[in-house]
């Protein structure tokens, strides 16, 4: 009797994959795609919402008292910055800060310190100063501006 030697089991051929991992893949691949959706949706949208309420605002700005507008002008720029720029960058801002940050991160350049005083003074005046139409529609065209920014100003989204 002649003793042969031990033969293993012949090596399996990694390609072309079976059926299974070829959904594993489609499977992983659709999720990411899914979940980078759902990440995006949120940076790309709130650009056009804000500008939707600005747009509003300029039409309730002909019926409505302009400082009621100017307050939800203040309202809206507050929503933005938190989702251009996070809540940790600029959700604490109150007063000067604020209108200083609106006026750092400003496309044009516009002057938010001096012309948009009457923003965050108005609402906590016990006789709010009268404001005129035209002087509001000044600044949510700066707000539509502002909102509107450059893309390199966004840093990476909301918290």
């Amino acid at each position: 009797m002649e003793l042969r030697d031990i033969h293993g089991i012949d090596a399996l051929n990694w390609w072309p994959p079976a059926i299974g991992w070829w959904l594993v893949a489609m499977a992983v691949l659709l999720l990411a795609y899914a979940l980078w959706i759902w990440w995006t949706e949120g940076r790309v949208n709130w650009r056009s919402d804000a500008r939707g309420q600005l747009r509003q605002l300029n039409r309730r700005l002909q019926d409505d008292a302009p400082e009621l507008v100017l307050a939800e002008l203040s309202v809206v720029l507050r929503r933005a910055a938190i989702a251009r720029f996070g809540r940790r960058h600029c959700a604490g801002l109150t007063g000067r800060r604020w209108l200083r940050f609106l006026a750092d991160h400003d496309p044009r350049g516009f002057d938010w310190p001096s012309q948009a005083a009457a923003m965050i003074d108005a609402p906590y005046a016990p006789d709010p100063p009268s404001l005129a139409a035209p002087q509001v529609a000044v600044l949510i065209r700066a707000g539509r501006h502002w909102v509107g920014g450059r893309n390199r100003d966004l840093v990476g989204g909301k918290d």
